[in-house]
Formats: structure tokens, C-alpha cells, sequence
């Protein structure tokens, strides 16, 4: 039998990686789709399976059952694996795609603070955002306190926590939603950033949400080339981890407000339709 063969000319290695990526991501959102219905169907499977095997009276049915229980819950955790590759591909791929065709740039609107200025950008730019502020605008903090596990309350300018229902996190893998900006004087120093990293993770488990956004913003003084070369390495390249086991990066971002009106964002974070910031 001949084997299927597959066209392997490349001209443009680069543009082609995107538009194989462009394509997968197409595919991707219809396995998810996919995705919801298996777990839902595996997971009704194995209750009904589970109730089989503890009313059934027969030693031999029920070891039976009780095998095809396992491997319904070996295929569940191997669906969830999927999923969660599928979700993270498809986000990842949505923000390079994002930041490919270019961020436009940003002016700083208006407001009584770079706080408020700031989350009235968020509002202007996503409007995920501004739908879930007009309709649970309690979410919201401002000038407020939020208490971490270890007991310790700790202040930030504005923050946003949302614990998702336990069926969401299960069935589509929700993790929450969390923001938290600190309005300083001046650009941080890594001292400062590792102060945060662990104020966060004692927050983190406080609630059971990671940060989704963490940002440190600043009035830029006159004459600001940007922040130091080697908080730009720390921020960009090496990344903002949360303490602990499994040192989880974070969307961490230091914005300056520029004299000329606009933003300076380190790093960039785009914004992606249906996305919260």
C-alpha cells in the first residue's frame, strides 16, 4: 500500500510557521468544542458506571465495572490534558497573532490618578472588561485591602479576584480571574518586584486564583530613556515567577505614563477578544 504523502515545499520558513499555526488554531477551537461534550459524556459515564458497580451484587460485574471505571478515569485525565493544551495553544497563538499585526499605540485617558487613567484603558481596550465592570461593578477594588493565607492584609491601588463555580473549573478548566495594579513613584527595583511575587502567591492561596495581570505603574519624570537594562531582563526575558514548587509565571507588566500623553508598556500584554485583561 502507498503511503500518503504530504506537500513539504517551504519558501517563506517564518510565514509558514504562521499560517500552519493559523491553521491548527481553526482546528483547535472546534476539538474544544469537541472536548466539552467528551468530558461531560465521561463524566456522566463514570457516575453511572460507579452506582453499577456498588448496587450490583455480582463480585465478578463489579470488577469489571470497577476496571472500565479506571480506564474511564485514566481517558478523563487525558482529556483534561488535551484540553488544556488546546486552550493554552490557542491563547498563545491568539496573543502573538495580537501583537504581530501590531499593539496601536496607546494615549493615557483621562482620570484623577494613573490608576484610574489606567483601568479606563482596559475599558477602552477590551470590552470584555467593560461589560464585566458595567454589570458587577463591585468586583472592582480601589484603594483597598486583600487578605492573604498566611493572614497579612496587603494594599493595592485597585484589584479584581473572581473565584470561578467548581463545574467551570472542571468542565472547561476556568482558573479565575485575578488583577492587581500598584501605582508607585517611580520604576520598581527587583527588590520591590520580589516583595510583590510574594505578596501575590500569599494571596494566590488565599482565594485559590492566580494573578492574571499584575501591573506596576508610574509617571514617567522628564527625561525618562526607560526603565534599567537589567529590570528590562528580569521583567521580559527572564520573566516575573510566583515563589514556590512550581514557579509559575505571571503576566507581570511595569506601564509608565509618558510625557507626550501616551503609554510605555514593559511588556506589552495584547488584548484578545472575549479575553479579560
Amino acid at each position: 500500500m502507498k503511503a500518503k504523502e504530504h506537500y513539504r515545499g517551504v519558501e517563506d520558513p517564518i510565514g509558514g510557521i504562521f499560517d500552519l499555526a493559523e491553521k491548527v488554531s481553526e482546528k483547535a477551537s472546534k476539538f474544544l468544542l469537541y472536548s466539552h461534550f467528551a468530558l461531560i459524556f465521561t463524566l456522566t459515564s463514570l457516575f453511572f458506571i460507579l452506582i453499577l458497580a456498588v448496587a450490583i451484587k455480582n463480585l465478578f460485574v463489579s470488577m469489571v465495572l470497577g476496571a472500565i471505571f479506571l480506564m474511564g478515569f485514566v481517558a478523563l485525565f487525558l482529556l483534561l490534558s488535551l484540553k488544556r493544551f488546546l486552550n493554552e495553544f490557542s491563547f498563545r497563538y491568539s496573543a502573538i497573532k495580537a501583537m504581530r499585526e501590531g499593539p496601536p499605540l496607546a494615549k493615557v485617558p483621562k482620570g484623577r490618578n494613573p490608576t484610574e487613567r489606567f483601568i479606563n484603558h482596559l475599558r477602552a481596550a477590551n470590552r470584555s472588561f467593560d461589560k464585566l465592570l458595567k454589570r458587577t461593578p463591585e468586583v472592582l477594588r480601589k484603594d483597598a485591602y486583600v487578605k492573604g493565607a498566611s493572614g497579612r492584609r496587603y494594599h493595592y491601588d485597585a484589584f479584581i479576584i473572581i473565584r470561578p463555580p467548581l463545574l467551570s473549573r472542571i468542565i472547561r478548566g476556568s482558573g479565575g480571574y485575578s488583577l492587581f495594579i500598584k501605582e508607585l513613584k517611580r520604576e520598581p527595583g527587583e527588590d520591590y518586584i520580589k516583595k510583590i511575587t510574594e505578596e501575590l502567591a500569599d494571596i494566590s492561596r488565599a482565594h485559590g486564583v492566580l494573578p492574571s495581570r499584575v501591573t506596576l505603574i508610574f509617571k514617567a519624570p522628564r527625561g525618562y530613556a526607560g526603565i534599567d537594562e537589567d529590570l528590562y531582563r528580569k521583567v521580559v526575558d527572564e520573566g516575573v515567577h510566583l515563589p514556590g514548587k512550581r514557579r509559575t509565571r505571571i503576566n507581570f507588566q511595569i506601564v509608565a505614563e509618558l510625557e507626550d500623553g501616551t503609554y510605555d508598556f514593559i511588556p506589552a500584554i495584547p488584548d484578545i477578544p472575549g479575553v479579560l485583561p
